[in-house]
């Protein structure tokens, strides 16, 4: 009876490690499931270092001031450029206004003053002689033509003068008569500077 007990014993006690595996299993599971945990927080970490990285750096005041700059100052060439837009068309105005007339504009060409007809008696061994005599003077300008029309006077009574010096022979040949131009041309412009006469034209000339 003692003999067939033992064996009983021995299947009580080999009957006991079944829960011994079930512990080792649940161990198992544990470090999975922690082994899970620490990879997943591993890939998050990561992760959230490249969004930090990859992320631009907040705008310092420096550049934050520059940025203003730049838009303040494009922001008045707007203005500006507007400002121009409106105020170009009043240009053409004050260009009509500056840019003589033609009415007022300095004449181009040749300046022509007539001189009085002059008449009067010149010396011959013959007989009284009367010279008729009409001149006009070629000025530089505009100044040169108003002072020679505002000494039409003196120039008349500078020409008379000259004339009553001379014979008849003074105004026969063309040599005589360039000499006669050219002495009447240098006593208009010893009546005033501004009138510049650049040549004196014969208009008429008779001897009667």
């Amino acid at each position: 009876m003692a003999e067939e007990k033992k064996p009983a014993a021995a299947e009580g006690e080999g009957a006991e490690q079944p829960p011994v595996k079930k512990k080792s299993r649940l161990l198992l599971i544990i470090l999975l499931i922690l082994f899970g945990l620490i990879v997943i927080a591993g890939a998050g970490g990561a992760a959230y270092f490249l969004l930090l990285r990859n992320k631009p750096a907040p705008a310092t005041e420096e550049q934050e001031a520059g940025t203003g700059g730049k838009a303040g100052a494009a922001d008045e060439a707007g203005g500006a450029a507007r400002d121009g837009d409106k105020a170009q068309p009043d240009k053409p105005k004050e260009d009509a206004a500056k840019k003589p007339s033609a009415s007022n504009a300095l004449p181009t060409g040749p300046i022509f003053v007539s001189i009085p007809t002059v008449v009067v008696n010149i010396k011959d061994s013959a007989k009284p002689r009367y010279l008729r005599l009409t001149l006009a003077i070629e000025v530089a300008d505009s100044q040169g033509e108003g002072a020679a029309k505002s000494q039409i006077p003196k120039i008349v009574d500078a020409v008379q003068l000259f004339l009553r010096t001379q014979q008849t022979d003074a105004f026969v040949s063309v040599s005589s008569l360039i000499a006669v131009r050219s002495e009447i041309l240098h006593r208009i412009n010893g009546l005033d500077k501004a009138i510049r006469a650049r040549a004196v034209l014969i208009q008429e000339l008779m001897i009667q």
